[in-house]
């Protein structure tokens, strides 16, 4: 009985402290087509937006990319053949709503149809229609890109540096701001087991009195 009620509280508690894990992936390759200036993804609550800006910081229309090949799927622009994100243009990720419930530890982004000669520049900024900071510069294809400095902007900006590029996906691992589904604290699993336990073995002590009585 005793190891029952040990392994049940543990499992509780495990439970607990698991749900407040969040981790998160988002995709843009859907919705595709026109999206107008802006448009926002959704996962598990918790949304970012992104908007298409030209070079001069005016807005500009965002594409939604799908195609067989795999890295040509994300968001890009809409202009030209290939309807990407150029190096007079730029899309912003507003990450407020992630960082306003989350706790985010991390944030790793995918930037896809980068082809031979072509690369990318990300930036950070806490400012709407501003590139900010230079964080990272490359030339891989959906390469796995761990955004540095994670808590100090709340906008990341995708630009090609040379070529044209997609966004492909950002991941976002972290831990939610919200309480776990309320549960007895573990000091109070300690006491209640003990309680427990002390409850049964008096039951016990009373029914072989009882026996010997009998007898």
């Amino acid at each position: 009985m005793r190891k029952e009620f040990v392994a049940s509280a543990l499992g509780i508690l495990l439970f607990a402290a698991g749900s407040a894990r969040a981790d998160l992936l988002y995709t843009f390759n859907s919705p595709t087509g026109d999206l107008g200036t802006s448009e926002t993804y959704t996962t598990g609550g918790v949304s970012v937006t992104a908007r298409g800006y030209t070079s001069a910081n005016a807005a500009s229309t965002l594409w939604g990319k799908s195609d067989p090949v795999p890295d040509e799927n994300g968001l890009g622009m809409k202009f030209g053949s290939d309807n990407e994100i150029d190096n007079s243009h730029y899309v912003q990720l507003d990450l407020t709503d992630v960082f306003n419930k989350l706790n985010v530890s991390s944030l790793t982004m995918q930037i896809g149809s980068v082809q031979a000669g072509e690369s990318y520049r990300i930036y950070g900024s806490n400012s709407v229609a501003s590139k900010g900071t230079l964080l990272v510069s490359g030339s891989l294809d959906l390469q796995n890109i761990s955004l540095p400095s994670v808590g100090t902007y709340k906008y990341y900006s995708v630009t090609a540096n040379i070529g044209d590029v997609l966004i492909t996906s950002l991941a976002v691992a972290g831990t939610s701001k919200e309480p776990p589904p309320s549960a007895p604290e573990p000091a109070s699993f300690v006491l209640f087991g003990i309680g427990a336990v002390g409850l049964l073995g008096f039951a016990r002590r009373q029914r072989r009195a009882a026996a010997l009585k009998l007898a």
